[in-house]
């Protein structure tokens, strides 16, 4: 994916960001709370990152 986005021809954009959203769209439909985090580098250089998500409407009970 590195490399691939082209400004000008947006079709280009749209065939590559299927690829991206096949993990992000659950949690666009559902309102789920989610957030990308960067984890910084593998050994060739290339950005790494952690997705965290968690429950709709979860929340924390004291006892």
């Amino acid at each position: 994916m590195l490399g691939t986005l082209d400004t000008a021809d947006p079709e280009s954009n749209h065939r590559h960001a299927s690829v991206c959203a096949a993990f992000t769209s659950v949690y666009n439909v559902t309102g789920m709370p989610t957030m990308s985090v960067p984890f910084g580098h593998d050994g060739q250089g290339l950005p790494l990152g952690v997705q965290f998500a968690a429950p709709l409407g979860g929340h924390r009970q004291d006892t």
